[in-house]
């Protein structure tokens, strides 16, 4: 996740630098603190208030 391991890449789409999340993830991107590396999962939910620091791996169906 910190970018040691050459040819491999997170899965998903990268929302901010370090960010990357899985489809139909819905995060309070305005009221949440995100210290990379970060990973969300598919489906997932992060809601306002959540402080995350990285290296940080959210699995799929997760609501923090």
């Amino acid at each position: 996740m910190q970018g040691q391991v050459a040819g491999v890449t997170l899965p998903g789409q990268q929302m901010l630098p370090g960010v990357s999340v899985g489809l139909n993830t819905r995060v309070a991107w305005d009221s949440v603190q995100l210290e990379w590396p970060i990973f969300i999962g598919s489906g997932s939910r992060i809601d306002a208030g959540c402080v995350l620091r990285g290296p940080v791996w959210i699995g799929s169906g997760c609501h923090v």
